[in-house]
């Protein structure tokens, strides 16, 4: 699991902003609902992304058109409002690039916005070894195989 770190304030670039940026995207796979502009609930701004897993090990993640350069960064930030009754707990997979080789395991709480600080060092493993420069993409996979869930 991911160490406790002092959370930074602000942001150095934006992967999400009210919207998808116009050179970005989203993708998922195995089974998913999502709502990029959800005004359920919103942590900054007048838009949040709603995601519903209904398949088991399902996956989603927004991306940059040409990438976000990670150069002098040293962790990315992202929060998480941990939706339905049973989501205490439940650990899903944060995914930089690569849902394989460039994850970390988090924990989600339920009901309740959760800002999660990942140093960039721990996205990588003997496959993908080195701290990555470029954030193409950032993804969010269910862990559980009990799906579906919010």
């Amino acid at each position: 699991m991911v160490p406790p770190i002092a959370v930074p304030f602000g942001f150095k670039a934006l992967l999400y902003e009210d919207a998808v940026p116009s050179n970005g995207y989203t993708f998922g796979f195995i089974g998913w609902n999502a709502n990029t502009q959800s005004t359920e609930q919103v942590k900054r701004g007048q838009y949040s992304i709603r995601v519903d897993y209904t398949g088991n090990y399902a996956g989603y993640a927004v991306g940059s058109g040409p990438g976000i350069d990670l150069t002098g960064a040293t962790y990315v930030k992202f929060s998480i409002y941990g939706g339905s009754t049973g989501t205490e707990g439940k650990v899903i997979k944060v995914a930089l690039n690569d849902f394989d080789h460039r994850q970390v395991p988090i924990i989600l709480h339920e009901r309740v916005w959760s800002t999660y600080v990942i140093p960039l060092n721990l996205f990588q493993d003997a496959t993908q070894p080195g701290t990555p420069t470029t954030l193409s993409w950032l993804g969010f996979q269910e862990l559980s195989a009990s799906a579906p869930e919010t």
